[in-house]
């Protein structure tokens, strides 16, 4: 299961990139087309949040926080704290949210539960939410510019600029702390059991879906992407 959430990170990282230069072109005057930009936003919305926060928030956060070794957060997650503190992008987020009109958006349903106790678990899951969060104004953004409105080239880089900063933030923690906690905490047995629960998610969102995210994703990282 971990060996399948890191690679869904790097198509992740791949898309951010492609969303990093349609900013700066949108910057430099040249707005993405407007169904380029959409089925982008579509590909976060499906597999990032549906499809990869759906295992993790489903599966692998809750069955972390069973193990009583998730509020430790292993010793290289501390490093991570100063970055927290200091340079934590949340509040932004949130404010520009309530610029753009969108009402609060909260962790899912799943977990709440996890969110209301006090441990590690709860800087992930609000990264989550706030992800969720920045998205949001992405969309509005994407549903304005099909509408056929002056494209908001100064709020779409600076939403951007939020929403893979936050990411690639929370990725290289997942990558690089909690997925190896993760490895010694759950052993191979219950990963490979959570790995067998998997398929409920994919049922739910439709392997069509799924399918056509990573087309999308393919299609827009051979015209975007500059290390290909």
């Amino acid at each position: 299961m971990l060996r399948d959430l890191g690679l869904e990170h790097q198509k992740i990282r791949e898309m951010l990139e492609v969303l990093s230069v349609m900013a700066e072109a949108a910057a430099e005057g040249a707005p993405p087309p407007p169904k380029e930009l959409e089925s982008l936003v579509e590909f976060f919305g499906v597999y990032l949040e549906r499809f990869h926060h759906g295992k993790e928030e489903e599966l692998l956060f809750p069955a972390l926080n069973q193990t009583g070794r998730v509020d430790q957060g292993g010793p290289y997650c501390g490093l991570f704290m100063d970055y927290w503190i200091t340079r934590n992008p949340i509040p932004e987020i949130e404010a520009r949210v309530a610029r753009a009109g969108i009402g609060p958006v909260g962790p899912t349903e799943g977990v709440r539960e996890i969110l209301g106790q006090v441990n590690c678990m709860r800087i992930p899951l609000q990264e989550h939410a706030a992800g969720h969060a920045c998205l949001e104004v992405l969309r509005g953004i994407s549903r304005a510019h099909s509408g056929g409105g002056e494209f908001p080239k100064a709020d779409f880089s600076a939403a951007v600029r939020l929403y893979c900063e936050l990411l690639h933030l929370h990725i290289r923690k997942e990558d690089e702390c909690l997925f190896v906690l993760a490895a010694s905490a759950l052993g191979d047995e219950k990963l490979a059991l959570l790995s067998e629960r998997e398929g409920a998610i994919r049922r739910r969102i439709g392997e069509q879906m799924i399918t056509s995210a990573l087309d999308t994703a393919e299609a827009l990282s051979r015209k975007y992407r500059k290390s290909r």
